[in-house]
């Protein structure tokens, strides 16, 4: 597996979520340093995973980390009390690519910052509480990936998360519509 560096928007994402969904409005005001300790350890994990995929070009120190809060997610969240699902798909493909960053080394089964923890955490928060039991966010099913249902506007969120990338709303309407918003001949037929 080729182990990338995640990037700080990537684990601020992260640690504003994590932020948002476990903390009260006041504990977050206040809580600014454990941000930057829970985005500290992320970043170790993902460097512990580095380190063992690439031990020829081992890296020994931790870039320095300053969270910064993803102010549009926290807005989202202040205004509708629960995460609108695009965010919600958007974190949830933000965890897959970040463990899969960060699990490639024997220590992340024990890890001991709790990072594994988070992304659990996260994982089931984003799933099977927000978008599957409050919003009932809808599946589609993908021709080009065998039938696999996945969660509507997985393929628009990004595996990389930048704020650049933002938080990508899909069409409302049918699967059809997504996939011309995508691509307009997903099948190269022109």
């Amino acid at each position: 597996m080729s182990v990338m560096i995640v990037g700080k928007d990537h684990v601020d994402l992260l640690v504003t979520a994590f932020m948002t969904i476990h903390h009260s409005k006041e504990a977050r005001k206040a809580q600014a340093r454990m941000g930057d300790n829970y985005g500290r350890g992320f970043m170790v994990q993902n460097l512990n995973s580095w380190n063992y995929c690439h031990p020829e070009d081992k890296r020994t120190k931790v870039p320095e980390y300053h969270w910064d809060p993803v102010t549009e997610f926290v807005d989202a969240w202040w205004e509708h009390d629960v995460i609108p699902g695009h965010y919600m798909v958007q974190l949830l493909k933000a965890v897959d690519w970040y463990e899969d960053q960060s699990s490639e080394h024997p220590e992340w089964d024990e890890s001991e910052n709790g990072i594994r923890k988070i992304c659990r955490a996260l994982r089931a928060v984003c799933a099977d509480t927000c978008l599957d039991k409050y919003l009932d966010w809808p599946k589609d099913e993908r021709p080009e990936d065998g039938g696999r249902l996945t969660w509507r506007g997985w393929n628009l969120a990004a595996w990389h998360w930048t704020r650049e990338h933002g938080f990508r709303e899909p069409p409302k309407d049918d699967f059809e519509a997504i996939v011309e918003y995508l691509d307009p001949d997903p099948w190269g037929r022109v």
